[in-house]
């Protein structure tokens, strides 16, 4: 009995950091997700995959810039998938650069609970007329996988926040330290 007792103290102390760090104690396989993300994404951007960058909007958002297009997803997503086809096809894609920091990389969760993690970015398509650009790329979770979503102005944070409401307070400080 007292062996139990003291085995099952054991774990539970064992256990405080890592719940201490995630409402669900989850954090590690949460960051693992949102690294194979990040990995996958450039992947396909360092191969000039750049219509598939498409996957890697959140449904909601696509949905939102749809609707404002006087659209839905499917027509959407064509649209974007056919500017972004011609703009690849006019011109070659060369000195292309794409990185997504993995540091700090710390997933944060909102009120609500939706993970989320905000990260530097750089990029540069030389090739197509867009200078180096550093930008911070807000991951968030939806429908339990991760997207990616590159904020570049207050603009886009705004877009950001109206989808996702609870994203507005850290939006708001990535707005400030930028």
């Amino acid at each position: 009995m007292m062996r139990s007792r003291i085995l099952g103290m054991l774990a539970a102390a064992l256990a405080l950091p890592a719940l201490a760090e995630s409402p669900t104690g989850a954090e590690p396989a949460l960051r693992a997700a949102l690294m194979d993300r990040v990995e996958a994404y450039e992947a396909l951007m360092a191969d000039g995959q750049i219509v598939a960058s498409l996957d890697f909007l959140p449904p909601a958002l696509l949905a939102q810039l749809a609707k404002q297009a006087g659209t839905d997803p499917d027509g959407m997503r064509q649209r974007m998938t056919e500017q972004f086809q011609a703009t690849i096809d006019s011109r070659p894609l060369w000195g292309a650069t794409f990185e997504i920091s993995r540091d700090p990389a710390t997933i944060e969760h909102t009120e609500s609970g939706r993970p989320y993690a905000v990260m530097a970015s750089y990029s540069a398509f030389p090739s197509l007329g867009i200078p180096e650009i550093n930008a911070p790329v807000m991951a968030l979770m939806e429908d339990e996988a991760w997207y990616l979503v590159r904020i570049e102005s207050p603009m886009h944070s705004a877009m950001v926040a109206q989808i996702y409401p609870d994203l507005r307070a850290p939006l708001l400080t990535m707005d400030k330290t930028r």
